[in-house]
């Protein structure tokens, strides 16, 4: 599945590094949460704080910073919409924006209904999606299973067949 991972990582036959994290007393289907991992480089650690930006019996939104990144981190365990303000919306399984010094670098909409986070916006047309819209060189590009709208620019919602690293025309 070519470019279906960033960066082309867990491609067989390379290993998938994985953490098995186990819960006693807790059904993780119905109560979300998130784990945060840090790679370290030469400089030692790289993240700076996490905080619990809001959390619920069926949803959690994250906030990691780390240098001049700042991630947002989704995660529910039902189909609800959660507006967490006029600019910020999240429906789906799990979500991600990531800014490097406060630029886009990329949205990801993991089987959901739709993320917006400013003036950029997934949404699916039919049922879920995974999606992804990402900056490279100052160019956006989307990839997702099914068809959506994307907007990059306030509003300004377009339609778009399901796609592969799709360079969007601006």
């Amino acid at each position: 599945n070519e470019g279906e991972t960033a960066g082309q990582v867990n491609k067989a036959p390379q290993t998938t590094p994985t953490l098995l994290v186990r819960q006693s007393n807790n059904n993780a289907a119905s109560s979300p949460f998130i784990a945060v991992f840090e790679n370290h480089d030469e400089a030692g650690e790289t993240i700076q704080s996490v905080q619990a930006a809001e959390a619920s019996a069926t949803f959690v939104r994250l906030r990691v910073e780390a240098h001049q990144r700042i991630q947002t981190i989704y995660q529910s365990t039902n189909d609800s919409v959660y507006q967490i303000s006029k600019r910020n919306e999240f429906q789906g399984k799990l979500g991600v924006v990531s800014r490097e010094d406060g630029a886009l670098e990329y949205i990801y909409l993991g089987a959901g209904q739709k993320l917006k986070d400013g003036k950029y916006e997934l949404v699916a047309l039919e049922d879920k999606v995974t999606a992804e819209l990402r900056s490279e060189n100052g160019q956006l590009y989307y990839s997702s299973n099914g068809p959506i709208r994307i907007a990059v620019k306030k509003g300004k919602l377009k339609e778009y067949p399901k796609g592969l690293n799709v360079l969007i025309e601006q």
